[in-house]
Formats: structure tokens, C-alpha cells, sequence
């Protein structure tokens, strides 16, 4: 549930269908990392995602009688990523762009 509210909040700032209140860029917008793991549990790889928003999460299915995990969907947008690979030294060599410290 910590997800799905973490993500409803973000997503209500975009637009609050309780109430049609809308936000400016600067503030609906974060920093998204996603990092890539080895087979060992170690980060090989980041995507790290500027001036992300969310776009659209899914809605969830109420059925009580089950069991199941609840699974959730999210769609992003982001200005631009920053592709950073990651040595046996754990050393992040990010590629050079310019603008970027």
C-alpha cells in the first residue's frame, strides 16, 4: 500500500480528480533511479531519469476474496536520462554531457 499511495499522491499532484486542481511543472516533477542488477544483487548499470512526472498509474482491483499481490502500473515522462555504467570498483563513470556537472 505504501507504493500505491506514494504513487497516487505524486499522480494527484499532476491533476486531483477529487477537486481539479493543477500544479506547475516545477512542482510535480522528481528524480527517478533505476538501477540494474548482476546475478549477485549488484548494481552493474543506472538509468537515472531527470525532470520525471508521472503520466498515468492504474487503477486496483478491490476483491476482497483474494489472496493475491496487487499489481500496479505507472507510466513516466522524463526530459532527458542519464545512461551510467558501473565497474568491478563500484565507480560510476556517467558519460560527458555538456551542461551536466
Amino acid at each position: 500500500m505504501e507504493t500505491w499511495n506514494a504513487l497516487k499522491a505524486w499522480y494527484d499532484l499532476v491533476w486531483n480528480s477529487q477537486n481539479g486542481f493543477l500544479h506547475y511543472k516545477a512542482d510535480i516533477i522528481g528524480t527517478l533511479v533505476v538501477n540494474q542488477h548482476d546475478r549477485k544483487g549488484l548494481i552493474i548499470r543506472r538509468g537515472t531519469f531527470q525532470n520525471t512526472q508521472i503520466r498515468g498509474i492504474s487503477s486496483m482491483d478491490l476483491d476482497w476474496s483474494s489472496n493475491e499481490i496487487w499489481e500496479v502500473t505507472a507510466k513516466f515522462c522524463a526530459d532527458y536520462w542519464i545512461d551510467e555504467y558501473i565497474d568491478g570498483n563500484f565507480v560510476i563513470t556517467p558519460p560527458r554531457i555538456a551542461g551536466y556537472p
